[in-house]
């Protein structure tokens, strides 16, 4: 254990620096933060108990007054609400929605051959991917898309709190109405399904069910969008592994998981929910106390030697490849298995479609976030030769 004096800062771009590697020297790190003892953990094996223990709490960090999000609640709660919508996100659902996500993606492709380059990749392509998949699974007016993208940047925003609370008060507002409209004019799109299921059962209450709503809403789109733009970044960098796809669309799946498990989404080095010890405990070799905050560096152990041979290497052939990208036990993420789908039909679409596809600039000169809770490029500039597009 180290006592270190500083909290790792939120990092720009997704490569993790030299200071966040070096904790990987020490299983864990004791910090304190506002007076609070916290506790940062480093190892694959700490982290995955500290995500199915049921001696830390979620729902203890939770701010007064807020809403509980699905991400934020225990047992017996969290699955309570996690049954409502989780067959929305089985694998026969996600078979169903493929066929049309490649028509989607088509469509984005060939808007994008239409206009010529060169074209931002993230407005043109990465966001409204997720953006239209979710729209059209929820049930939202295809009208009022760019406003939940708006939403979810202000709800990502470190920047300004005011954006949040705003944004938060706005999403509400327009869920509980849209939640009204359609149970006066009942549907079988997933938000239908959500309500049929919290009315039929009263498995919900009312603020819970605009909760989870908003919650897939924004989850379901915020997160692919920003990786698929940063593994695009990955892949063009990557040319040995990108011309590999090309001659063998086939990898995509495990070239992903690779992709996944080196490039973290959030942007500290702590990739997990804050969660509070609710009784003294032993993890990573240290005394914890009741009270006490516990983080996982899952982007450290997601580079740990002992679980991933040569770490840094992309390898498609890994396997297995145990990563926690996505979280691990009863919180893993519910939306993976779409995330993972979009995140195949978009690559793999844009590698066959614009076989050229380079950046438009040089991308040293790329622009990151620099205050938003997930790291990922304000824009992605690319061109391609419409010759051979």
């Amino acid at each position: 254990m180290t006592e270190s004096p500083r909290f790792p800062e939120g990092e720009v771009g997704i490569e993790l620096t030299e200071a966040s590697m070096a904790l990987a020297e020490s299983p864990a790190h004791r910090f304190e933060i506002d007076g609070q003892v916290t506790w940062l953990l480093t190892r694959h094996n700490d982290i995955r108990q500290l995500l199915t223990d049921t001696r830390f709490s979620r729902a203890a960090i939770a701010k007064p007054g807020n809403h509980d999000s699905i991400s934020m609640m225990d047992a017996p709660d969290h699955g309570r609400v996690r049954s409502v919508v989780v067959r929305a996100f089985s694998a026969r659902r996600i078979k169903d929605l493929r066929e049309r996500t490649e028509v989607i993606a088509a469509k984005l492709i060939d808007e994008m051959l239409r206009q010529g380059p060169p074209v931002d990749l993230i407005e043109a392509f990465c966001l409204p991917l997720p953006v239209t998949v979710i729209g059209e699974l929820l049930g939202i007016p295809e009208e009022d898309r760019d406003r939940f993208a708006q939403w979810s940047r202000d709800l990502m925003s470190t920047a300004d709190p005011s954006r949040v609370v705003s944004a938060e008060e706005d999403l509400d507002r327009y869920m509980k109405a849209l939640i009204e409209a359609k149970r006066a004019a009942p549907s079988d799109d997933l938000l239908g399904v959500m309500i049929a299921a919290r009315d039929d059962a009263h498995r919900l209450d009312e603020q819970e069910m605009v909760d989870l709503a908003a919650g897939v809403l924004i989850g379901g789109h915020e997160t692919t969008a920003t990786q698929l733009a940063n593994f695009t970044y990955r892949l063009l960098t990557y040319t040995d592994l990108t011309d590999s796809l090309r001659n063998h669309p086939e990898q995509m799946p495990s070239a992903i998981e690779e992709l996944l498990r080196l490039t973290p989404l959030g942007s500290g080095v702590a990739g997990t929910f804050s969660q509070v010890a609710t009784e003294d405990l032993t993890i990573g070799g240290v005394d914890v106390r009741a009270g006490e905050i516990v983080l996982g560096a899952s982007a450290i152990a997601n580079r740990q030697p002992d679980v991933f041979a040569d770490p840094e290497a992309v390898k498609v052939n890994r396997n297995p490849n145990p990563h926690i990208a996505f979280g691990h036990g009863a919180h893993h993420c519910l939306g993976a298995p779409l995330a993972r789908m979009e995140l195949d039909i978009g690559l793999t679409a844009l590698l066959t479609r614009l076989p050229t596809l380079d950046f438009a600039i040089d991308p040293d000169a790329l622009s990151w976030r620099t205050d938003s809770v997930v790291r990922g490029l304000l824009s992605l500039p690319v061109t391609w030769c419409p010759a051979i597009a």
